[in-house]
């Protein structure tokens, strides 16, 4: 190959590299990066929904991009809900359920009718006061809703006491 060859490839390299150089400084100003994943910078709100979005792959997307409003279906009890979600219906309730309740921010109910996941559903009033859990407790072969304020219960274990701190607006015990 001649010199003058060599040259003009030589050139066309230099120049194909600042063309690939320039793109990915753009790139880079433009969109935020987050697990191999690329989200726009300027971005005030993103939509993920339909999207396999994992809890961890939303917490990185909070801390990296802080003050972005993220739209997403959280993976909650085998389903995906939207994080949006006002209010749910749970049949049983696990501690790590409980937690996963965090990434529902606008959650005002939680309708628990039949779930006898006691010691959840107090976990739940002591972590979200917020949201009022609509449930029964059963005690002692008797049912109790959520607001009563009076309860008689003729035989009551001891395994069975805490759990009358489900019911918040409970006054007399009989």
């Amino acid at each position: 190959m001649s010199r003058t060859k060599k040259v003009l490839v030589a050139l066309l390299l230099m120049i194909m590299l600042a063309a690939v150089t320039a793109g990915l400084v753009w790139h880079m100003n433009h969109y935020q990066m987050v697990d191999f994943r690329f989200y726009p910078r300027n971005a005030t709100i993103l939509n993920l929904r339909g999207k396999e979005i994992t809890h961890k792959h939303y917490d990185k997307i909070c801390r990296q991009m802080p003050g972005v409003q993220v739209f997403w279906d959280v993976p909650f009890q085998d389903t995906a809900i939207a994080n949006d979600a006002k209010s749910l219906k749970v049949s049983t309730l696990s501690d790590k359920d409980v937690v996963l309740l965090d990434y529902f921010p606008q959650l005002e109910t939680v309708d628990a009718s039949g779930c006898k996941d006691y010691d959840q559903l107090l976990a739940l009033q002591q972590r979200r006061p917020e949201v009022e859990v609509v449930f029964a407790l059963e005690l002692s072969g008797g049912t109790y809703f959520r607001d009563a304020r009076t309860v008689e219960i003729p035989r009551i274990t001891a395994d069975e006491i805490p759990y009358l701190k489900c019911l918040r607006k409970l006054t007399t015990v009989v």
